[in-house]
């Protein structure tokens, strides 16, 4: 079984940017993995009896369930994640244990830092799991995946190289998004955001691009060794 890796900063990145794409990964028999490598302790309103830390995680593993896939939190804390030994272990060993062919995580020029921290990281962390010398709890992979960009909240500076057809996945991407429901208020407090019509505004323009009713869009990694002569999106 193939298996695809997302890795996002916080827990709903992925939801927003990739949720139609993993659930296409999955409806073509691929093993899908959604990690998070903050656990979201700073942002939204905690559910009866839980700290939002609980309540994120719970609302990741209920997202990810109605996509079939494993929910990880590495467990930095929210605007603390950094460039540094932590985080590259981390991602490193993740990366050895789940051993994707493909690797989904944020454009470099996202608005969040740890957006930005987290898709800086992961370029450099995929091959570096390869290499013998460093040491994590899992053994060195063999295949380096492919990596691509997944669309920031606006799009802005984004320019796509890929899409994928979400058009028979769209109700799904959005259930998925809704399970975050302690992110609502938050978002539209401190942007003015909808986000739920933000995301489906989005995925319908680039679906317009791209002759599809809804998509999701994307940019390869273009370095070596992760670039294939073969296309690995659904």
């Amino acid at each position: 079984m193939k298996t695809v890796l997302g890795i996002g900063a916080h827990p709903d990145d992925l939801e927003i940017s990739c949720g139609g794409t993993l659930v296409r990964f999955k409806q073509q028999g691929w093993k899908v993995v959604m990690a998070s490598a903050c656990r979201g302790d700073k942002n939204g309103a905690a559910g009866k009896n839980e700290s939002i830390e609980e309540t994120r995680k719970r609302e990741s593993c209920e997202a990810a369930a109605i996509a079939g896939a494993e929910s990880v939190i590495l467990g930095f804390p929210d605007s603390e994640v950094f460039p540094g030994i932590a985080l590259r272990k981390a991602i490193v060993d993740l990366v050895r244990r789940v051993k994707p062919e493909v690797v989904i995580t944020h454009f470099p020029g996202d608005y969040h830092a740890d957006h930005r921290t987290v898709a800086d990281e992961v370029t450099k962390s995929v091959y570096t799991a390869s290499s013998m010398g460093f040491k994590t709890a899992h053994k060195p992979v063999v295949t380096i995946p492919v990596i691509y960009c997944m669309e920031p909240l606006a799009g802005i500076g984004f320019l796509p190289s890929e899409y994928v057809d979400i058009s028979r996945v769209m109700d799904m991407k959005l259930l998925m998004l809704k399970k975050h429901k302690s992110q609502f208020k938050a978002i539209k407090e401190r942007g003015g955001t909808d986000i739920l019509r933000r995301v489906a505004d989005v995925a319908k323009f680039r679906g317009w691009q791209s002759g599809a009713r809804y998509a999701e869009a994307f940019q390869l990694c273009q370095c070596w060794p992760n670039m294939k002569t073969w296309r690995t999106l659904p």
